[in-house]
């Protein structure tokens, strides 16, 4: 079974990465398209005995949101907060959609999955943040020794 999805997750892959290359005139798949694949592949690892039809809708929504996700980031509208919500309502969206599609124990490892993400995404913050701190902690101790 788990066969039968890696191949057609192939199979759909190449299509819409012909169908992007053909609309691109590129050689090569284009970011969306990779991301939503990859994204798919994680699914898979993380959330067991996922059917071909569910593989199939997984593979429409994450595509979709990467598509979307990637526009936004290209044509931002000028308001970093609005872009900001956008960008949480797109993700929440498919979020939803994909909890939707799956069984009660499949949605259980995919809440799991998502919050093992939320800490790793905020761990991840909380280092960059320190990093600034200590970037700006000489800055402030320098200016402390200037003459009154």
């Amino acid at each position: 079974m788990k066969g039968a999805v890696q191949l057609l997750t192939y199979v759909l892959a190449t299509a819409l990465t012909t169908h992007a290359q053909k609309a691109a005139g590129s050689q090569h798949p284009s970011r969306p398209v990779q991301q939503a694949v990859h994204q798919l592949e994680m699914l898979e690892q993380r959330v067991s005995d996922l059917t071909p039809d569910q593989v199939i809708s997984l593979n429409s929504i994450l595509l979709g949101e990467t598509i979307t996700l990637d526009s936004l980031h290209e044509h931002p509208s000028g308001d970093p907060k609005a872009d900001g919500q956008l960008r949480h309502s797109i993700m929440h969206d498919a979020d939803v959609h994909i909890y939707s599609l799956l069984n009660e124990n499949q949605q259980v490892q995919y809440v799991i999955w998502k919050q093992e993400q939320r800490i790793k995404n905020l761990e991840k913050q909380r280092q960059k943040d320190q990093q600034k701190d200590q970037q700006l902690q000489p800055v402030a101790d320098s200016t402390d020794r200037l003459p009154h």
